[in-house]
């Protein structure tokens, strides 16, 4: 109806309808009015003053222009299209939902295989790096004793020669097979042999 200039009218709606209306419209604009609190639907005087708070939640989308030009406003205003707006409306909660679900899902498996592809990169970093540190101790170990056994060698060369049948130099060294036996150095594992005067 017209009056003084302005139009007015008459809604019959449930508050599910509003609170519809206003989850779909907060999800795409800002500064959306408050809706009235939902309350007990049995205290007349509480729903009088609903009635009125969603007379002026109404009043206050229309006076936006933006929002009373919003589809999901004008389709609620039809009272034909108030249940396919209800329906529109739960069909999208429903479709984002799964669509949200869909996501985290695929998140929470991105992120747990990265966390997976972490570790096993630490465990294998872990393992590079102790081979390392072996290979370095290992061949710090050999070459001491090398150099051990050449001062050894050295000053069995600077004695004088033993009487026959006396063993020139005897010795074995640790868990690297490296022997001093007479008259040879034998390295293990196929290290090769340095000659030594003996018998």
């Amino acid at each position: 109806s017209q009056h003084d200039g302005y139009s007015s009218y008459q809604l019959r709606r449930h508050f599910r309808q509003f609170d519809a209306l206003h989850a779909s419209l907060r999800s795409k604009f800002n500064g959306v009015p408050e809706l009235p609190p939902k309350g007990s639907a049995k205290d007349e005087a509480f729903l009088e003053r609903r009635r009125a708070g969603l007379t002026f939640y109404l009043s206050a989308l229309l006076a936006d222009s933006v929002l009373a030009e919003c589809e999901d406003v004008e389709i609620f205003l039809e009272l034909t299209s108030a249940g396919q707006l209800l329906n529109k409306l739960f069909e999208k909660d429903v479709f984002l939902n799964q669509l949200v679900l869909e996501k985290d899902q695929a998140l929470a498996l991105a992120q747990s295989r990265t966390v997976e592809l972490s570790s096993n990169l630490d465990r294998q970093f872990g393992v590079l790096n102790e081979t390392r540190a072996r290979s370095r101790t290992s061949s710090l170990e050999k070459d001491a004793q090398i150099a051990d056994l050449q001062r050894r060698l050295s000053q069995q060369s600077a004695q004088p020669r033993r009487a026959k049948g006396e063993t020139a130099l005897m010795a074995t060294l640790d868990d690297e097979n490296l022997e001093v036996k007479r008259g040879k150095v034998v390295l293990g594992k196929g290290a090769g042999s340095i000659g030594v005067e003996g018998e």
